[in-house]
């Protein structure tokens, strides 16, 4: 699925930082410190797929060498506390191959920074998380300067301007958005907060790395908040189903249940929540509504469950089910389990644990049944979310028989559509 991520910072002295320490790491290669006489060598460091520097108009081409760039700017910059680069880090699309990711990432870099008289320092990683899941990710740091032939002149406070970062994060955007579009792949990101987009849910912030006992503590206190926050949403999830599909849309048409469960483990709290929300939400969502066979789910299970409730009513007045209404049931629980497996099993559970829905169903016309029917699955998942109540169906009518698509006769006197 893809993310949106895309940060900036200030690289200084202030804070500990070095020009050549910090281009060695991310382009993972060797860089000599002529002011300090020191190396810096992180050619054992894995995952950097491409390295890059690029130059503006007017440059001198030795600022091609990494080692010559930085050097020159440790050296320009005179103040114990001067800023020596700015460092903006973006995701990319996971599901990009690496070239498509490296020219989307080296075209941003150009149109952003390089027009602007920035000379970029690109480094393109393509990590694996611990769960498998790619990570890639570019780096990208830019001088600071105004720089032509003779070397860096004055700085450039202009480029320091937040409405230029907003700017910035919104090109990213809209260019991957484009790219992805051109390569037809369904994925879209948003640089938008959620309370821009109107979207109910609380941001989760970065959990940071262990280093120090102070920072140890401090990333505990990250995760206790972290987990409040995912707790809060996913009770948001539970009470509001319908917020996720609101969401998922927003950034693709078709939603997989890899990418649901993605979305569920980023806003709930632990297994046993993960469980109850991706239960609704898997029935919720099921087939996703911009797909070519939503129109026809709709109308199947709308057809099943009023298959279901004449059944029913042969079963409720102690009568068999005739041949024609039990095979009708049959051809119909068939066609939806082609369309939306395990979904009539669900649907069964949910019509026999809600005594009132016959009602809403013999009340409501059209295909806003099938709506009454995902909200009922969705509260059963909730109540049910392993499955392990039994429903109640309509009589068969060869009791003797044995029919996987029809459940056994229920016991005399009973209502067999009503738990």
């Amino acid at each position: 699925m893809a993310l949106y991520h895309l940060h900036a910072k200030i690289l200084s002295r202030s804070h500990g930082r070095n020009a050549l320490a910090s281009a060695a790491y991310r382009s993972a290669s060797r860089l000599h410190d002529s002011l300090r006489t020191r190396r810096h060598d992180f050619t054992k460091k894995t995952g950097v797929i491409h390295s890059q520097i690029l130059l503006p108009t007017g440059a001198s081409e030795v600022f091609l060498d990494r080692s010559t760039l930085w050097n020159e700017v440790e050296r320009v910059e005179k103040r114990k506390d001067a800023q020596l680069a700015r460092e903006v880090e973006f995701a990319l699309p996971c599901e990009l191959k690496p070239v498509q990711a490296i020219g989307l990432a080296r075209d941003f870099v150009r149109q952003q920074f390089v027009s602007r008289g920035m000379i970029a320092d690109l480094n393109v990683h393509w990590d694996i998380a611990r769960n498998g899941q790619k990570k890639p990710h570019a780096h990208v740091m830019l001088t600071m300067r105004h720089v032509d032939h003779t070397g860096f002149g004055q700085k450039n406070r202009a480029w320091n301007a937040k409405s230029l970062l907003l700017f910035w994060r919104k090109a990213w955007a809209d260019l991957a958005n484009e790219r992805l579009a051109t390569f037809g792949i369904d994925r879209r990101i948003d640089h938008r907060s959620y309370a821009a987009r109107c979207i109910p849910l609380e941001p989760q912030s970065k959990i940071g790395p262990v280093d120090g006992p102070l920072r140890a503590s401090r990333r505990q206190h990250q995760i206790k908040a972290h987990q409040a926050i995912a707790d809060r949403n996913g009770r948001r999830l539970l009470h509001n189903p319908r917020l996720a599909r609101d969401i998922l849309s927003r950034e693709q048409q078709r939603v997989t249940r890899q990418d649901l469960a993605r979305f569920v483990c980023r806003h709930t709290n632990g297994a046993e929540q993960f469980r109850q929300v991706f239960g609704v939400l898997e029935v919720t969502l099921g087939v996703p509504p911009t797909t070519s066979d939503a129109h026809r789910l709709v109308h199947v299970m709308d057809a099943y469950a009023c298959a279901w409730v004449e059944a029913a009513s042969y079963a409720a007045q102690g009568a068999p089910v005739p041949l024609r209404q039990a095979d009708h049931l049959r051809h119909q629980g068939k066609a939806l389990e082609n369309l939306w497996p395990n979904a009539r099993r669900t649907l069964d559970r949910a019509m026999g644990a809600n005594p009132d829905l016959m009602d809403k169903m013999q009340q409501t016309q059209g295909t806003d049944r099938a709506l009454i029917l995902l909200r009922a699955i969705a509260l059963q998942r909730q109540r049910d979310p392993f499955g392990v109540q039994q429903s109640l169906h309509p009589q068969h009518n060869h009791p003797e028989e044995t029919d996987p698509d029809l459940p056994p006769p229920t016991p005399e006197g009973e209502n067999s559509w009503r738990m």
